[in-house]
């Protein structure tokens, strides 16, 4: 016959045990992008399709965030390569790049260096359906060593606008 206490310790056992797998298991398990107020864009710094492009991508991703905010005033809020810096050369999901920098948009790219100039290829991401609400390619015709106001401008402010006013 079992003993009474021993069937009570094992009891109590399986359940701290259950209780320790319960509460890893919702830890590892990813939440919902964070429900925001208004709308927010993390600028990551874009990719580089090959070491040419090195250091015009930092200058670019700068303008975009001027720009962003200029153009996005209080509506939209920036967060740029000081803060997404940590997912700079990685592969990480939207999505987690979003819940971990609470915001509803992400706004990536790729520099390449060609013959005729850097072209530049940008897209917008809404978290929400991991929908592309924004793309643009724009070509830059200096050397790629020169930080382009210009073509951070018009990211910016594309990306502003399909924000505040999508189609």
């Amino acid at each position: 016959m079992l003993n009474p206490t021993w069937l009570a310790r094992a009891t109590a056992v399986t359940l701290v045990a259950l209780a320790v797998f319960a509460i890893a298991r919702v830890r590892r398990e990813p939440s919902a992008p964070v429900a925001a107020t208004h709308a927010s864009v993390a600028v990551l710094i874009f990719d580089e399709a090959d070491s040419a492009s090195t250091g015009y991508n930092t200058g670019l991703a700068e303008a975009i965030v001027a720009s962003t905010a200029s153009a996005g005033g209080k509506h939209v809020e920036v967060q740029g390569p000081g803060t997404t810096a940590a997912f700079d050369g990685n592969k990480t999901p939207i999505d987690t790049i979003a819940r971990a920098l609470r915001v509803t948009h992400v706004l990536t790219g790729t520099v390449r260096r060609a013959t005729d100039g850097v072209h530049v290829y940008a897209q917008l991401v809404r978290v929400s359906d991991r929908r592309h609400i924004w793309t643009a390619r724009l070509k830059d015709t200096l050397p790629a060593d020169g930080m382009r106001a210009d073509i951070g401008e018009q990211i910016g402010r594309g990306a502003v606008q399909a924000i505040i006013a999508p189609k």
